[in-house]
């Protein structure tokens, strides 16, 4: 656990490390066929689990040899509050999940396992100085990644998957090579704002299955006003940055 501080907000990023810097073939030799879960956690060739804090179906260890080292998990498309499959005959359809990028030869920063980012910031329906806050919000965040030699591309909130596929690829990125990087501005019932930040990328789950992620875990902040809200990304994005950029 990484955590920031600054005067008004403490903000605290955990990131996969593990999965990230390290990857499962730390861990896994060539000839290993048993599947992992995580460190030296390893079942057989044939075996179905439930490790519902990465995924909600069963998996079951397949005979293949997963692109990251060892034997590669399969989705079995049945959810674990259900009976386990006992075999594929069980099993159900479950969609072409998104892939990531190419692993790059040497990934020494965070960053380095994707190509780029998408951002976009999100702007509250009852809250009249989100959209300014967004707009600035924005210059300021396509700024500072640009500064840090990170391929950036903003998009609207209301831009669909098709829309913002476009856009990315306008500058050549792809929406799974990409960290997906959210700012929300939302009125609270209270009467007051939240600041939120929700920043994904494509990683491996478990050997052989991939899924959108969080890269970094941020808490909430709570402007007052648009110049609130802007002091605030502008300290919490420094950070991000500098930890998705720092040689590991």
């Amino acid at each position: 656990m990484h955590c920031l501080r600054h005067q008004r907000v403490r903000r605290c990023i955990a990131a996969f490390a593990c999965f990230l810097a390290l990857g499962w073939a730390a861990a896994a030799s060539a000839a290993e066929t048993a599947c992992r879960v995580v460190g030296n956690m390893t079942f057989d060739v044939g075996k179905t689990v439930c490790i519902v804090s990465l995924r909600d179906t069963w998996l079951a260890c397949t005979g293949a040899t997963a692109p990251s080292g060892g034997g590669a998990w399969k989705d079995t498309g049945v959810p674990c509050n259900q009976p386990q499959p006992k075999g594929p005959a069980d099993y159900r359809p479950v969609p072409e999940g998104p892939q990531p990028p190419a692993p790059p030869a040497e990934a020494k920063r965070l960053i380095d396992k994707f190509r780029g980012i998408v951002f976009r910031c999100d702007p509250g329906t009852h809250l009249s100085w989100s959209v300014d806050a967004c707009a600035r919000i924005t210059a300021e965040f396509v700024n500072e990644a640009k500064a840090a030699g990170i391929t950036v591309v903003a998009v609207e909130a209301a831009d669909d998957d098709a829309a913002k596929a476009k856009k990315a690829e306008a500058v050549g990125l792809k929406l799974n090579e990409a960290i997906d990087w959210v700012v929300t501005l939302r009125a609270t019932d209270t009467g007051g704002a939240i600041f939120k930040e929700d920043i994904n990328g494509v990683m491996e789950v478990v050997p052989g299955i991939y899924d959108w992620k969080p890269l970094l875990l941020a808490s909430d902040a709570y402007p007052a006003t648009a110049a609130q809200a802007l002091a605030e990304a502008k300290t919490d994005f420094a950070g991000e940055l500098e930890y998705l950029t720092k040689p590991r």
